[in-house]
């Protein structure tokens, strides 16, 4: 299977335009993710990575933007899961953070963007 790679991640300005994706493996799309995340220290990039990687859970991923967004500690994952229920991540985290959200969970649990 082959994702959809935003050369430059739309978290850091990139558009959907064809000329700003490349299709790779998921273990090719979790290292380009590990060196935009190395070169540029972006949490959406680290996030992808280990999403992608398989080296964290989807659980370990809402705490991981849960602290990113400033979250952490207001919520356990089940008052979270509550919390988010019928909401669109835009709701919730607001429209950039949102959006980098949904694409990373999107790419990690089913290969697919929009």
């Amino acid at each position: 299977m082959k994702h959809g790679h935003h050369i430059i991640p739309r978290h850091a300005g990139g558009t959907d335009d064809p000329s700003n994706i490349v299709y790779l493996t998921i273990e090719e799309h979790a290292e380009a993710h590990r060196v935009l995340y190395e070169q540029h220290g972006r949490w959406e990039d680290k996030i992808a990575w280990l999403g992608l990687s398989g080296s964290i859970s989807g659980d370990d991923i809402i705490q991981m933007v849960l602290h990113e967004a400033g979250l952490k500690g207001k919520y356990t994952l089940e008052r979270w899961h509550k919390h988010i229920k019928g909401k669109s991540y835009e709701e919730i985290f607001g429209d950039e953070r949102g959006q980098a959200l949904r694409e990373v969970r999107r790419e990690r649990f089913t290969g697919q963007r929009n």
